[in-house]
C-alpha cells in the first residue's frame, strides 16, 4: 500500500451522440441561454463563447474557454464535451463536480444519452525511494524502467466497470499520476460527490493506493 497526496487533477465528460444532429437554430439557441444561466447552467460570459453557425448541414460548432483557459467546452454535429483541469483543493473538487452536473444540465442530457466520465490527478509519495518502492510490483522486466498498472474494475457501489490506470508522473518529479475512465447513462450518476469519490478511492484501493484528505482550500 501507497499514501498519495493529490496535487493536480481534472476531468472531462465526453457525450457521443447517437446520430449526427444537424444544425438547428433554435436548439442552438437554447443551449447559449442555458450556459448563461447563472442558477442552473455554468454563468458564462458572452466574450467566453464562440459559435460557428451554418445553415446547411453538420458543419457547425459551439466552443467556450474559460476559468482561465483551463475549462474547455465543445458542442457539436457530433458531441457534448467538457474538459476542466487545475484542480487542488477540496473546494476546487467541489466545483468540480458542481460544473459537472450544470453541464450535463445545459445539455438536457435525457436517460437515454451516453457518455464517457474520466477524472485523472498528479499525486505526491512520501518519496521517490517509497513511489519506487511500490512500482516495483508492477514491473514485468528490468527493461521497463517506469512500471505502471492497468484494470477494469467493479465496485459493488458502482454499476459500471471502471477503468483505472496509474504510472510515473511525467510533470511531478517523484510522484504518480492516476486516471479513471468510466461509462455513464444520463446525468442522475453524478447526484453524489461523496459517491463518486468513494468509487474512484475504491478502484485505486485495489491496486494498493490511498489518498490522504485533499487541503480544504
Amino acid at each position: 500500500m501507497i499514501e498519495l497526496s493529490p496535487d493536480l487533477f481534472g476531468i472531462t465528460i465526453d457525450i457521443r451522440f447517437p446520430t449526427l444532429r444537424p444544425f438547428a437554430k433554435e436548439r442552438l439557441d437554447r443551449l447559449l441561454s442555458r450556459l448563461i444561466d447563472p442558477e442552473h447552467g455554468l454563468a458564462l460570459r458572452n466574450e467566453q463563447l464562440r459559435v460557428r453557425p451554418t445553415d446547411v448541414g453538420f458543419d457547425y460548432d459551439l466552443k467556450a474557454f474559460f476559468l482561465g483557459g483551463n475549462a474547455v467546452l465543445v458542442y457539436d454535429a457530433e458531441k457534448f464535451f467538457l474538459s476542466v483541469s487545475g484542480g487542488r483543493t477540496q473546494a476546487d473538487a467541489n466545483l468540480l463536480r458542481e460544473m459537472a452536473k450544470r453541464f450535463l444540465w445545459t445539455g438536457e442530457i435525457s436517460d437515454q444519452d451516453a457518455g464517457i466520465f474520466s477524472a485523472g490527478t498528479h499525486a505526491k509519495a512520501e518519496s521517490i525511494e517509497k513511489r519506487d518502492e511500490f512500482l516495483k510490483r508492477f514491473r514485468p522486466s528490468d527493461e521497463v524502467t517506469g512500471p505502471g498498472a492497468l484494470g477494469f474494475v467493479r465496485i459493488p457501489s458502482w454499476s459500471e466497470e471502471i477503468r483505472f490506470s496509474l504510472e510515473p508522473s511525467l510533470s511531478l518529479a517523484g510522484g504518480l499520476y492516476l486516471a479513471w475512465t468510466m461509462r455513464f447513462q444520463g446525468g442522475s450518476w453524478l447526484s453524489s460527490l461523496e459517491e463518486l469519490t468513494n468509487a474512484l478511492e475504491s478502484a485505486a484501493s485495489i491496486f494498493g493506493v490511498k489518498f490522504k484528505p485533499i487541503a480544504a482550500s
